[in-house]
């Protein structure tokens, strides 16, 4: 198929019409007077001649004009490899929708890997009532950008996909972006481009023309459902609609004591399940006239200010790029069905909460055993289990097991309940092993219910060659490296941790065997009890002053003889020397006898 154009090109050989400019008129005239029941089954492309086809594309012109026919090409044949139950979506009332204008539908993506842009294309045109009218918009880097129309054209050029790069703008949103916590990164919704979804306008700007909607769709989910139901939809007024999800509530991801001092208003309960930006439908006049742009760009210069104060504390924890939408928005948006939200599908584990909603619907222990499941010790089911997948028309793989990183992980993936009317395929069996044993089926509340891997569902809508052209090689060997350089580090610090463990727990076993011994001792009479071990003590320290007195009294006395004892030698010496002196005729008194001699004189 040729790539279809913005808009059909009528002229005057009809016979030059292509099948989607045709599929394209149909669509238009029956979303005038309504869709006719089993003339929009036939096929457009495929099964007749160049020359009959000339005639059929003007055959079915002209009925679409009069009868309002319901075009429903055989879009299964372009995706031989997918199986969609009823061959597309239909609406609530069971009926095909059908829509009076494009249907632009518009991705973001920063990374070179696009396996996860092109399955999301592909599930969005497979489940579609009437592919023809839909644009696919997908927003880049400008470094990426041409790679992107390349490889796009190149592997999947029958798709209408237009790609966009703007450099004013990306360095616009760089600007805008609040300074990210350590470590995280733009996957983790923090990076700049993080924020392209919330300006859709300035990237997509006139190739939308005069459209009044923008559907954007988080890229690498799975639309089972027909977007179509998004363009035609009531938002009741409101700027955009999106799904109102529980799984995070606004105190998971502000902080509203700083909040409240930076002029936020108590006008949302910290309690209230947030919305998700997932899938957001945007009503472009509604957009600009509410200055959701504004009040956007308002939140993040107050995060901007409050880091160059070196303010305490951070507006919002967590979501960077949602958290400054969801203040803009406040509860002024239309809310999608639950089911444009069956998210988790690459979560290694679930929160306690819903683990407790698992046992509580209907799961035992056995069920659980039989898909391969466990518990751990506070009772958080791994990995994920699903059910919202059975009858979800949006399938949300966030997390670190997504299926197109799953092969870089040694884990079980996640596991899904089979959508309502799909079969197992042998692309499931990388869970339970054989082709036959694709899909492995449970009771819960004994009646039986189908699973499968759920990488199998997303799988089904990346064929294998064309999953190996789009896979960036090179960041994939890149990102295991830092992701074995970070398993490395939390080895060496479990070893680290294990080892300190091990020498507290020596020097506890330590001091516990010397406590059994001295009991011990105790008992067998070889050691003394304590207030026997104190009058000891104080014996002995009474005996030592005692003892030490008796030195002191000693050595005074030694010292007392040693001075006598020198007298006397001085004394002895002076009377030597006088007699001397005597002898030699010196005129001299006569000495005097020394002090205690007892004598009176010589």
């Amino acid at each position: 198929s040729a790539r279809a154009p913005a808009t059909p090109t009528w002229s005057a050989d009809l016979g030059k019409v292509s099948c989607r400019d045709e599929a394209f008129l149909c669509a238009r005239a029956s979303s005038k007077d309504g869709p006719r029941r089993g003339v929009g089954s036939m096929a457009c492309c495929g099964r007749l001649s160049r020359h009959l086809l000339r005639v059929f594309a003007v055959a079915v012109g002209l009925l679409g004009a009069l009868l309002g026919l319901s075009w429903s090409a055989g879009h299964q044949d372009l995706w031989s490899d997918i199986h969609i139950p009823g061959g597309g979506a239909l609406g609530s009332s069971g009926r095909r929708l059908a829509v009076s204008e494009l249907v632009h539908v518009c991705l973001c993506s920063d990374g070179a890997d696009l396996r996860s842009v092109v399955a999301t294309i592909r599930s969005v045109h497979a489940s579609a009532s009437a592919p023809a009218p839909l644009r696919f918009h997908l927003v880049t880097v400008v470094d990426l950008a041409e790679l992107f129309r390349q490889l796009l054209h190149a592997h999947v050029p029958e798709l209408p996909i237009e790609v966009h790069g703007d450099a004013a703008v990306q360095a616009w949103l760089h600007a805008l972006a609040p300074p990210s916590p350590e470590g995280e990164t733009t996957g983790s919704g923090f990076g700049p481009f993080a924020l392209a979804p919330f300006f859709l306008d300035d990237f997509v700007g006139s190739s939308a023309g005069d459209a009044s909607r923008l559907v954007f769709i988080d890229a690498g989910a799975i639309v089972l459902g027909d977007v179509a139901e998004l363009q035609t939809m009531d938002l009741n007024g409101h700027p955009c609609a999106a799904v109102r999800s529980c799984a995070t509530r606004w105190s998971d991801l502000m902080n509203f004591d700083a909040l409240r001092g930076s002029g936020f208003s108590d006008r949302l309960d910290p309690s209230a399940c947030a919305a998700s930006r997932t899938v957001i439908v945007i009503d472009r006049r509604r957009w600009r006239e509410a200055g959701v742009r504004g009040r956007i760009e308002q939140w993040l210069d107050r995060a901007h200010g409050l880091a160059a104060r070196g303010g305490a504390a951070e507006l919002w924890a967590g979501g960077a790029s949602r958290v400054p939408w969801l203040l803009a928005i406040g509860n002024e948006f239309a809310q999608l069905g639950a089911e444009w939200a069956c998210a988790g599908l690459g979560h290694e584990v679930m929160s306690q909460e819903e683990s407790q909603a698992i046992r509580r619907s209907g799961f035992d222990k056995r069920a659980l055993r039989k898909l391969g499941l466990r518990v751990d010790e506070v009772g958080s089911i791994m990995p994920h289990l699903a059910t919202c997948s059975a009858k979800a028309k949006l399938l949300q793989f966030d997390g670190p097991m997504a299926p197109w990183r799953l092969g870089r992980l040694d884990a079980q993936p996640p596991v899904c309940a089979l959508p309502d009317g799909w079969r197992p395929t042998s692309a499931s069996a990388a869970l339970w092993g054989s082709g036959k044993d694709a899909s492995m089926r449970v009771k819960v509340f004994c009646q039986g219910s189908t699973f499968v891997n759920c990488s199998s569902i997303w799988w089904r809508f990346m064929p294998e060659a064309l999953a190996c052209a789009l896979q960036d090689f090179e960041g994939e060997w890149a990102e295991a490296e830092a992701a074995w350089s970070e398993a490395k580090e939390v080895y060496d610090w479990k070893l680290d941790q294990e080892s300190q463990r091990a020498s507290d727990g020596v020097d506890t076993l330590a001091r516990q065997e010397a406590a059994f011994l001295g009991d011990a001792e105790f008992a067998l009479g070889l050691r003394i009890s304590k207030s026997d071990l104190l009058r000891q003590r104080k014996r002995r320290s009474e005996e030592s002053r005692e003892e030490g007195k008796r030195r002191e009294k000693l050595i005074e006395a030694q010292e007392a003889e040693m001075e006598k004892e020198e007298q006397r030698r001085i004394d002895q010496e002076r009377i030597a020397r006088l007699q001397k002196l005597a002898v030699a005729g010196v005129g001299m008194p006569p000495p005097v006898s020394p002090a205690g001699d007892g004598g009176g004189g010589v």
